[in-house]
């Protein structure tokens, strides 16, 4: 995958490895519906826009190293951001 995806309105559930080795990959634009992300969903750096708070981004729930630990993402919610 390249470039930018937008994951549709009404998607729950992010699965495991899901844009795992998507290095061309610069953001994903995930709605406020997901609930949970699986496993090393993700393990380049790249900006993910979430459609709702912080809060509710916190909610969701993330499998293991969902992100392969490599802390080099922002997330961009309604209300701020966490990098």
């Amino acid at each position: 995958l390249q470039g930018d995806i937008v994951v549709p309105e009404g998607t729950e559930k992010i699965g495991a490895y899901a844009f795992y080795n998507c290095d061309a990959l610069t953001s994903v634009t995930i709605p406020d519906s997901v609930t949970s992300i699986g496993e090393d969903a993700f393990n380049y750096g790249t900006t993910i826009y979430f459609q709702g708070t912080i809060a509710q981004w916190q909610a969701i729930g993330k499998g293991s190293n969902w992100d392969s630990s490599t802390g080099r993402y922002t997330v961009i919610c309604t209300d701020g951001y966490i990098s």
